[in-house]
């Protein structure tokens, strides 16, 4: 039975040996100083910079330049030229021409303009709530490495500090052991022991290896602040939280989109100014005259019908999120 003891102990020393080994071979160092002159503040500004989602909130912000463009735009559509030419060369060839241009004129629909600013509006309004949403959401990741990196940074002491121990007791027993007091298997045991704490330590600065690596992927710095404790904040109403706004402006904007589309359900009245030289037959004489068109169109369901649905579909949805 002792020597079986013996030659399991001297495995288990053997393949913590070799364990401790391959690991110190892989610790890889990252360097990360702390700065007394950097507060968490400008370490969260500098990685909002660098968050992807920074892409998005500028195509956007984008969105909403066009949006209120559209609001303030003297015209609700693009005018347009167009040219009418005829003549009798084909058919019975007396002569007779007919030019005409036309310029068309789109008219704003009743309280189109008003919702199409209203929506730009809601529009500017959920862009500002999401940069506070993704603000948020980086605070949190950066929060959450700092403290990872803290954390590890205490088991680093906590696993020096087994290490002291266990090899303050091997001593003990070693010397016990030489002195005959103790058996060849006590002595492997704390051997054994402190093989571990060293297993752990190579752990733990691999866990804090690793934190300090996510810490410079996110930031993009080699330095963190030396403070980065925060007091706690005084809101205690969800309804201040960046996420409940987010969603609270994805309804108002939804329902703003379908106010639009109730008014812009059929097409924009136009106004066409025509220009017209004609040529009789059998006359080298040519008139010229102006003439107006009023284009008023009505309202199809197999238009207005797939653009309100749709909106329905789009304020359903953060509807479900108020609730």
């Amino acid at each position: 039975m002792k020597k079986f003891v013996t030659m399991t102990c001297f495995i288990c020393l053997w393949a913590l040996s070799s364990f401790g080994f391959s690991a110190e071979q892989d610790v890889h160092e990252d360097d990360l100083n702390p700065n007394p002159m950097l507060s968490l503040k400008q370490v969260l500004d500098k990685t909002i910079i660098r968050n992807p989602q920074q892409f998005q909130l500028n195509a956007e912000a984008y969105n909403v330049s066009i949006r209120q463009s559209m609001a303030k735009s003297w015209l609700p559509n693009a005018p347009a030229i167009s040219f009418y030419h005829q003549n009798d060369t084909l058919g019975s060839a007396r002569n007779e021409r007919d030019w005409q241009v036309f310029l068309e004129v789109p008219i704003w629909l009743p309280k189109q303009r008003f919702y199409r600013s209203k929506v730009a509006e809601l529009t500017l309004q959920e862009l500002d709530t999401n940069r506070e949403g993704v603000k948020l959401k980086v605070a949190g990741s950066l929060r959450d490495v700092l403290w990872d990196i803290e954390m590890n940074n205490k088991q680093v002491v906590l696993a020096k500090e087994r290490i002291n121990l266990a090899r303050q007791l091997e001593l003990d027993v070693d010397k016990k052991f030489k002195a005959g007091e103790l058996a060849k298997t006590d002595l492997m045991l704390v051997q054994q022991e402190r093989m571990l704490s060293e297993r752990q330590l190579v752990l733990v600065q691999a866990e804090l290896m690793h934190a300090r690596h996510r810490y410079i992927l996110l930031t993009g710095l080699n330095e963190m602040p030396a403070q980065f404790e925060e007091e706690l904040s005084s809101k205690s109403d969800f309804e201040q939280s960046p996420i409940w706004l987010g969603a609270q402006s994805k309804v108002n904007l939804a329902q703003g989109e379908r106010e639009l589309v109730e008014s812009e359900k059929r097409e924009n009245p136009q106004v066409m100014l025509n220009a017209r030289n004609s040529q009789g037959a059998f006359d080298r004489q040519y008139n010229q005259s102006l003439g107006v068109t009023v284009r008023i169109p009505f309202d199809n369901p197999g238009r207005s019908g797939p653009l309100q649905s749709l909106s329905l579909i789009h304020i359903s949805e953060p509807t479900r999120l108020r609730r």
